[in-house]
């Protein structure tokens, strides 16, 4: 029943427009990937800049005691312990927060 030229030519033809779908669908999938990948780059520069940062005020506000730093590690800042750097600053700012409400309170 095949070997009829017009369902042959629409075999093809269904076959054909297959085919393009799936490339316009790849198409579209590697737009997306790229615009994803240049995104995670950004993620990354801005995560990278912040560790610095938070490290800066991690050591300016007192932070780099001996048992914070049991608890945190000795790696300094990373991916993986910056929420615990980001609480720790945020007690130490909080107390410095409420010695100078006393202090303000007092005179």
């Amino acid at each position: 029943m095949l070997s009829d030229p017009l369902q042959s030519e629409a075999a093809e033809s269904t076959t054909q427009a297959a085919a393009h779908s799936v490339t316009a669908r790849l198409r579209r999938s590697e737009a997306k990937a790229e615009v994803y990948e240049h995104r995670l780059a950004n993620a990354l520069n801005l995560v990278s800049t912040m560790r610095g940062s938070i490290g800066e005020l991690f050591e300016s506000i007192g932070c780099n005691t001996l048992p914070v730093r049991h608890l945190l590690g000795s790696d300094g800042v990373t991916e993986a312990n910056l929420l615990g750097f980001l609480g720790m600053i945020e007690q130490r700012s909080n107390e410095l927060i409420q010695v100078g409400d006393c202090g303000f309170r007092g005179n």
